[in-house]
């Protein structure tokens, strides 16, 4: 049994034919009319590569058309109120009643989403990037391939759980996870940032570089002084609450509180100010990490006779390892000559 997207698809093909054919026969008013009724099926699909290919193929079939003026729009008086409009106002209060059902979903997609950027949080604070410290901005390879794999797993779960969805609807579906993820991404940053004050153990498990290098200041504040003496700056304001705080600010200016406008620039400047209020020890910084290289090189070495042991993927990866270990010693001693 044919599903209704299924349906929909045979009947674009269908009318993009019967365009096709019309206008070859001449009949070009009957066309115009057809391939109207065929874009607005089109509009409605979710997929963003099939609308694009029956775009093109309607667009194709309908050149005589466009060149004739026949698919120009008529301007027509336009109507302002939409209660005078027959059927909308219905319309209106159908849509309405059934939006509530779909601000629970939405209110348990927002919690889902905020659920899984934590997880990826997770995963970044598990590999560590060239700077010595866990890969928070997703800079490595290894935490990009690591995500992309995630998402891939669960799109291969979803489309063995749909099989009557084609795969462009299934990837569309993944896509818009791995955006409502990205958007809570940064809040979810900014409070695991700000909680290490009161769960002091996931600063000393995740950055002890960062409380040894500023053992005078808060957890939170000593991380983000590690990150920007590393040059990878942390937020100190989610991308949602400032977005929340731009449209507030627009609001107020529009309505003239000066006082309201006074009030959400500085706020906004906050994060800025809180930035350049941030301590900077690049030298204890260093310090902190050369003890690090210390307790890395003595572990390579107490690595070196067991070598032989290891079969020939864990040499190989040893190896490559090692050769980008030598790179990086290489600009260090460059840097410091």
């Amino acid at each position: 049994m044919a599903t209704r997207l299924q349906e929909t698809e045979e009947q674009i093909q269908g009318d993009i034919e019967r365009v096709r054919s019309l206008v070859a026969a001449g009949q070009h008013e009957e066309a115009r009319d057809i391939s109207a009724a065929t874009q607005r099926l089109i509009d409605a699909l979710r997929s963003k590569t099939k609308k694009k290919r029956y775009n093109e193929e309607l667009e194709e079939a309908g050149t005589p058309l466009r060149e004739e003026g026949l698919l120009t729009p008529v301007a027509l008086p336009e109507v302002t109120d939409y209660t005078k409009i027959e059927g909308v106002p219905q319309l209106v209060a159908e849509i309405g009643e059934a939006m509530t059902e779909g601000f629970d979903n939405q209110a348990k997609a927002l919690d889902f989403s905020k659920r899984m950027a934590r997880r990826i949080l997770d995963l970044r604070l598990s590999i560590v990037n060239r700077k010595g410290v866990p890969d928070l901005f997703s800079n490595t390879q290894a935490a990009r391939d690591a995500a992309k794999a995630a998402y891939a797993i669960a799109g291969k779960h979803y489309r063995e759980a749909h099989p009557d969805m084609s795969e462009d609807d299934a990837q569309d579906v993944v896509e818009a996870l791995m955006v409502s993820v990205w958007n809570q991404w940064s809040e979810v940053l900014v409070n695991f940032l700000d909680n290490l004050d009161t769960e002091p153990e996931l600063a000393t498990k995740h950055f002890p570089m960062a409380l040894d290098a500023y053992p005078d200041e808060t957890p939170s504040r000593a991380v983000r002084a590690l990150y920007k003496d590393v040059g990878q700056p942390l937020p100190l304001m989610g991308r949602n609450t400032k977005r929340r705080l731009e449209r507030a600010l627009e609001r107020a200016r529009k309505n003239g509180d000066e006082k309201k406008v006074a009030e959400l620039e500085q706020k906004l400047g906050l994060d800025q100010k809180q930035q350049e209020e941030l301590p900077a020890n690049p030298e204890a910084t260093a310090n902190t990490f050369v003890g690090q290289l210390r307790r890395d090189i003595k572990a390579a070495e107490a690595l070196v006779p067991l070598i032989p042991e290891l079969p020939e993927d864990a040499r190989k990866e040893l190896r490559e390892a090692a050769e980008e270990a030598v790179t990086t010693a290489k600009q260090i001693v460059a840097e410091t000559l």
